[in-house]
């Protein structure tokens, strides 16, 4: 029972931060922005994007599905191929077609995954507003 209220009180930064009117980005950005696999699934990244058009950066979100690290199994060296080719499927590309975006996901496993196949620091939606 606890838990269930509890879980009716928790909310994405995106969802606690989407009526606030004076966000604004310092610089304004061009962004690409990529959903992490938990958070197109069950939360609401829309929120997010929105956010950060309002803060003035331009978004482009990008239809990439998973990044390939999904948690632990990017690290498992039997995986470490599929890993990468889901990162190959669109992610990779889109960075390397847009050497000067500021690439967003609120992922830990997408942004590591990216630090090693890109060498991009990708930044949380909280870090780009």
């Amino acid at each position: 029972m606890f838990v269930a209220r509890l879980s009716k009180l928790v909310v994405s930064m995106g969802e606690l931060l989407a009526d606030r009117d004076g966000i604004r980005a310092r610089e304004p950005s061009r962004i690409l922005y990529h959903r992490h696999c938990h958070q197109a699934a069950v939360l609401a990244p829309e929120r997010d994007i929105a956010l950060l058009e309002h803060a003035g950066h331009e978004v482009t979100v990008l239809d990439s599905g998973c990044c390939g690290m999904a948690g632990a199994f990017g690290f498992i060296r039997e995986h470490y191929d599929l890993s990468v080719a889901l990162a190959e499927r669109v992610l990779l590309p889109a960075i390397r077609a847009n050497p000067d975006a500021v690439i967003v996901t609120d992922g830990f496993s997408c942004r590591e995954q990216l630090r090693q196949l890109a060498a991009v620091r990708a930044l949380h939606l909280v870090e780009a507003l």
